[in-house]
């Protein structure tokens, strides 16, 4: 990597650092981006962050590995500091979501493109819902089913 391109992501490594709550001191600038709140939606559609910072952190290095300024592992590195682990939900907490929306199983499980019986299985405790489904129960846990229609 070239010294241009270290110096980057040693800043970067900063930033993350001073994020997360990890640097002690760290000299801060503020840049202003238009149109951020496009550019967040569209991210917390998709990822969930620790933070707004890690969200731009996190968006700038997927930028600098689309270019080929940084490896795959490098942003595997990222991901892993600034995208948030994803919530276990047990069963009461499934079926609270779904309470919550006033829809019945049915009803939710073609919001999921799942079937009526796995969103029954999740309620039960008979299974956990995992990678996809688990994200979008996430989602609507914190905004509502009009974030995934």
């Amino acid at each position: 990597m070239s010294k241009g391109g270290e110096k980057i992501m040693r800043g970067l490594r900063e930033a993350v650092a001073h994020a997360s709550g990890r640097a002690r001191a760290a000299r801060v600038h503020i840049v202003h981006v238009p149109d951020v709140k496009a550019t967040q939606r569209k991210l917390e559609t998709t990822k969930i962050h620790k933070s707004k910072s890690m969200s731009a952190v996190h968006e700038m290095m997927d930028g600098l590995h689309k270019s080929g300024a940084i490896d795959k592992q490098t942003m595997r590195e990222f991901d892993e500091g600034c995208l948030a682990a994803m919530p276990v939900l047990g069963p009461d907490q499934i079926k609270a979501i779904r309470e919550s929306e006033k829809v019945s199983q049915p009803v939710f499980a073609r919001y999921l493109n799942v079937s009526r019986n796995l969103v029954s299985d999740w309620e039960r405790g008979v299974k956990r819902p995992g990678g996809p489904a688990l994200r979008l129960l996430s989602i609507i846990d914190r905004k509502g089913l009009r974030a995934i229609v």
